[in-house]
């Protein structure tokens, strides 16, 4: 099987130059098809779909913010109560792609993302292909190279996960670091290894994480093609297994000034491993492999147990034509075919999947790690093509590209029968190209002496490619797309405009919350908590992954619920928790119980301006140290005794209301309300055990969503004096089959706490849990209904009032106060007890205490007290230090294995 080298490795130049034109051509074919499309900036539509328009995009304002110093990544009380944005910035932000954002305005920012996605993709061309030319050293003819480095670019992934922008990094990064693989192998050298690993965990750590398991297996796979080979012996394998892990270490230290705070940030925080996460682990396949075959379709979307590796035409048939080639050994064979079945291992076995996965349950992006199964089948079509030309027998290689083709095609149709997805289009419209690039090459490998007709039949290959990857680009981007690009720039202006309204109004310290945001559904929900970051003002709300779990946790015990760890649900006001965190204005469509609006300000994106009345400042003294009670699963009454730790005195602003409980039907629960204080505003909560995606109607003025995704666990319910107030909750809206609206599927933890041992051994096992009656899920609602004294809240409000700080400034990462006290007096902050506040007391580093064990109180001594706290990031410094001495081995390393290499005479073998 060792066939000489038709020449040297092309100059660095020419690679340089070739990678260079596949990179733009992909850019600009990309951008064409936003022109072509109608993507922004060229059309309303978008790729920033999903989590990219609820979420990504005001991080890209507030990035953008932060590069013209209006805002802080350090620490920024924009994002939720205030917390460092370091593990946001390292997870979604630190893309170098993202200084664009320097050239833009914040109303451009969709089309910003569209433009990033395809310089994205033209990098990843551009680097499969310095790959592809590298590594096969030339053998690789051009029109192979061009081609199977669009296919990687232009990958089914690509699109699906072009929403995700940040994973983009880790395609186009992943080909350098299996380059350095090779390298460290075959040369023993380490400098490009150790350097893409690096920087790809300082562009996106969660991709680079990803990339690194799978470098591992192909750390396996190099070694035993070379070994097979005989390019290099078992002992330099086993050798350069200590100089991989040497090299991997090294690049992990050169990514540590961002990656180590983060890690303690980010696991410190939200990142910490969720509800249901212990089921990550069960012994369980999700599918067989024919999916992996049905799934190899124009379109195709991944979802579980069944993962896309689309990449067009030329790479599956010369996959196939690789294992099916008599040139092809059947060690060779077998080494590419255990890897095949490693990293399908990884995709359905559920333990595998979820190290992959990186311990986070995957169930909104499926197989975010296939870019690297579609470089494995790109890698082994390119061992096919490399060898053609070589042999003799070239009408038997013409004869073997049609059998590809067809089987292929054959094969596909019966996987698609057998898993009986029935989208047939797409079926025979895949055939058909696989077809048909089969018989183009045939026409081109049998006619290899006739220039012209070879010409021809490549070009009609080459054609087909761009082609068939256009359509499939066009129908995922269809699928994935956003058409609300060409509202964006409208609601940008106004929101600006409203915010700039507000603090024009009110110069002073407070935060802004709003019930509205730039897309609701029908029921009040929303999911765009990140405004307050786009916009530059202090909220109480954000949405990401990198949240502080102490921070949800205190936001849910005060009425605004924890979802999933990642957010806290504020679309509406509970008056004396907004009171209490200084939330003076909100911003609402809809009147609020006991907010006044605030008529010389403007109505904008259909929202009015409301002024909470009751709103403390964000720093005053109080007689205590700490207030901290027990919370039992009520928010009203936590909020009673936080109130009367402050005060000092018992605080009585919820006062239970009885309410009449009925049983309607199995998915039907309704609650009347009666004796209503007069005067008052009437708060209910109905706590669930488990989701039930239910449709509450409140007292006939308004619908939400309840016990599901981004519902609210404290609802506001409008009555008329003297009334009665009904609200009912139906259980699965919904669901038009009878059949699933029956049975809900309640994850194993949530189960446990209330169905009975009996019921949990009887029940039957879901992927994800256990298969509960929704009657029986409904038996455990209650509901919990409060009425608010406004009276009450406005004497407690004054009297804390009353002892504002003297003095005192408020700004990101540093707050500073002058005030008078007493011993045994405390001074509250409305700022988070986040890990890295450094406080001092008149000069004195001090511990501070806490306010439902999260908002900042310090103790005060007689007199005059002069308060400091400055944010540190920790082990920012370690982080920088580590990255510095990781460089600096680098830089050693190289140099000693420069001269060691140099000292030594290595003949190089034939190449594969």
């Amino acid at each position: 099987m060792n066939n000489t080298d038709k020449g040297a490795r092309p100059s660095a130049v020419k690679r340089f130059i070739f990678s260079l034109l596949t990179a733009l051509f992909a850019a600009l074919c990309t951008i064409a098809f936003y022109r072509l499309f109608h993507y922004a900036p060229f059309g309303s539509n978008s790729l920033a779909s999903a989590d990219a328009n609820i979420q990504y995009l005001d991080f890209y304002a507030y990035l953008k913010d932060c590069m013209n110093g209006d805002n802080s990544l350090w620490y920024s009380f924009s994002s939720s109560l205030g917390q460092s944005n370091i593990a946001l910035f390292a997870y979604y932000l630190a893309s170098p792609v993202n200084l664009l954002l320097l050239f833009v305005q914040k109303t451009q920012i969709e089309s910003f993302f569209d433009i990033a996605v395809a310089i994205k993709l033209g990098l990843a061309a551009g680097t499969a292909s310095w790959f592809l030319q590298t590594r096969f050293r030339g053998r690789l003819a051009r029109h192979y190279t061009f081609m199977l480095s669009l296919a990687y670019a232009w990958m089914n992934y690509s699109f699906l996960q072009a929403s995700n922008l940040m994973w983009l990094d880790g395609v186009y990064m992943l080909p350098l670091i299996l380059l350095g693989v090779w390298y460290c192998l075959e040369e023993g050298r380490i400098f490009l290894l150790s350097l893409s690993v690096g920087i790809s965990i300082l562009f996106n750590w969660y991709t680079a994480g990803i990339s690194c398991l799978f470098a591992i297996m192909w750390f396996v796979f190099e070694a035993a093609l070379l070994l097979d080979e005989g390019i290099i012996r078992f002992r330099q394998a086993a050798a350069r297994l200590f100089l991989y892990i040497w090299s991997m270490a090294i690049g992990v230290l050169i990514g540590s000034v961002l990656f180590l705070p983060t890690i303690l940030l980010f696991f410190g925080g939200s990142g910490t491993v969720g509800s249901g996460d212990q089921q990550l682990f069960l012994s369980q396949f999700y599918a067989n492999l024919f999916t992996a075959v049905e799934g190899y379709t124009l379109g195709a979307a991944s979802d579980q147990g069944r993962i896309s590796l689309y990449c067009g035409s030329m790479a599956i048939i010369g996959a196939v034509c690789f294992f099916i080639s008599r040139r092809t050994s059947v060690r060779r064979r077998l080494i590419a075919g255990l890897m095949s079945l490693s990293f399908f291992l990884c995709c359905y076995y559920r333990p595998l999947s979820s190290v992959f996965s990186l311990f986070k349950r995957a169930d909104s992006y499926w197989y975010r790690y296939a870019y690297t199964g579609t470089f494995l089948l790109i890698f082994l079509a390119a061992v096919f093509f490399a060898r053609t030309g070589q042999e003799e027998d070239e009408e038997d290689t013409g004869v073997l590209v049609l059998k590809a083709g067809w089987g292929f095609g054959f094969f596909l149709m019966l996987c698609n029968f057998i898993e009986n997805r029935q989208n047939y289009k797409m079926l025979y419209f895949t055939m058909l190209l696989a077809i048909a690039c089969s018989m183009f090459l045939y026409l081109y490998f049998r006619n290899r002496e006739r220039k012209l007709v070879s010409f021809i039949a490549m070009g009609l290959c080459l054609l087909l490619t761009v082609a068939e990857l256009s359509f499939d680009a066009k129908v995922v981007m269809f699928n994935m797309q956003s058409t609300m690009a060409g509202d964006y720039p409208g609601y940008v202006e106004a929101q600006t405009a409203q915010i700039r309204d507000v603090k024009a109004y009110d110069d002073g310290l407070y935060r802004i919350s709003q019930t509205r945001c730039r897309s609701i559904n029908n029921y009040n929900t929303m999911a765009e908590y990140n405004e307050s970051m786009a916009y530059n003002y202090w909220s109480a709300a954000s949405y990401s992954s990198t949240r502080d779990l102490m921070n949800l946790e205190f936001m849910d015990r005060i009425g605004y619920r924890n979802e999933e760890n990642c957010m806290s649900i504020v679309n509406t006001s509970v008056l004396p928790a907004d009171a209490l965190l200084g939330i003076r204005y909100v911003l609402s469509a809809d009147p609020i119980p006991g907010l006044q609006e605030i008529s010389e300000l403007e109505r904008r994106n259909g929202k009015s301006v409301y002024e909470n009345p009751y709103a403390l400042p964000m720093a005053f003294v109080y007689d205590g140290a700490g207030v901290n009670p027990e919370y039992e699963g009520n928010s009203f009454e936590y909020i009673n005794a936080l109130y009367s730790g402050l005060a000092g005195h018992e605080v009585r602003l919820f006062s239970p209301v009885e309410a009449e409980m009925k049983r309607e039907d199995d998915y039907t629960i309704s609650w009347e309300v009666h004796d209503i204080p007069k005067g008052q505003y009437l708060y209910g909560c109905l706590p669930w055990k488990s989701s039930v995606s239910g449709l509450l109607h409140v007292n006939y003025v308004y619908q939400t969503e309840y016990a599901g995704w981004l519902s609210p666990s404290l609802f506001s319910i409008p009555f008329e004096e003297g009334n009665t107030a009904r609200v009912w909750l139906e259980a699965t809206y919904d669901a038009k089959d009878e059949l699933v609206r029956s049975v809900r599927d309640v994850s194993l933890e949530d189960a446990e706490t209330f169905l009975t041992e009996e019921e949990m051994a009887a029940g039957e096992r879901s992927n994800t849990g256990i298969y509960v009656k929704t009657a029986r899920v409904m038996d455990e609602m209650e509901g919990h209904f409060y009425a608010l004294d406004p009276e009450a809240l406005q004497a407690v409000t004054e009297e804390l009032r009353a002892g504002e700080a003297d003095k005192y400034s408020i700004e990101n990462g540093h707050v500073s106060c002058v005030t008078e006290g007493k011993e045994g007096q405390s001074l509250y902050l409305a700022v988070p007890a986040n890990e890295g506040w450094v406080i001092t007391r008149n000069g004195q580093t001090i511990e501070a205490d806490t306010v439902g064990d999260w908002l900042v109180s310090i103790p005060l001594t007689d007199g005059t007290n002069e308060i400091s706290m400055r944010y540190t990031m920790p082990a920012f410094r370690k982080g920088g230090l580590l990255s510095l001495a990781g460089l600096v081995l680098l830089l050693i390393s190289s140099v000693i294995l420069h001269i060691i290499h140099r000292k030594k005479t290595i003949k190089i073998p034939n190449r594969t």
